[in-house]
């Protein structure tokens, strides 16, 4: 049982209050719902309630996606400090994917077309990947 259950509860609820974000105003709403099965336990909702939100974290749907992920962080009685690194995580590692490869500085420019005048990228050694 969490014992500042209610600070933290307030706390993402002023979070997602504020949020101009709907992926942080979910994720919020979820973390609240996730802290309160920590707290009451299984008088709080039934196992399949509780398995579902669980497995919301894994979704392909955005939304769905983060209220699964603050519900789990929430459940694992994380306080909104660290429930707030997990989002922000999250939230990085999203944009870096969407990043990535999407580089257009000059050198690049330049190396990828002294690389296609030479006939692409060299190829390696058999058994070792291209990256």
């Amino acid at each position: 049982m969490n014992p500042n259950f209610q600070n933290n509860a307030t706390a993402a609820e002023s979070f997602r209050r504020l949020s101009q974000e709907p992926d942080e105003q979910e994720f919020w709403a979820g973390y609240v719902r996730g802290l309160r099965r920590n707290h009451h336990g299984e008088k709080f909702e039934t196992e399949a309630e509780h398995s579902l939100w669980m497995s919301a974290a894994d979704s392909s749907d955005q939304s769905r996606k983060m209220r699964g992920l603050g519900y789990r962080a929430g459940f694992e009685g994380q306080n909104v400090q660290a429930a707030m690194k997990t989002l922000v995580g999250h939230q990085h590692m999203s944009e870096l994917g969407k990043r990535g490869g999407s580089s257009t500085s000059v050198r690049k420019s330049q190396s990828s077309a002294e690389n296609g005048r030479l006939g692409g990228r060299p190829r390696k050694p058999d058994g070792e990947k291209n990256g």
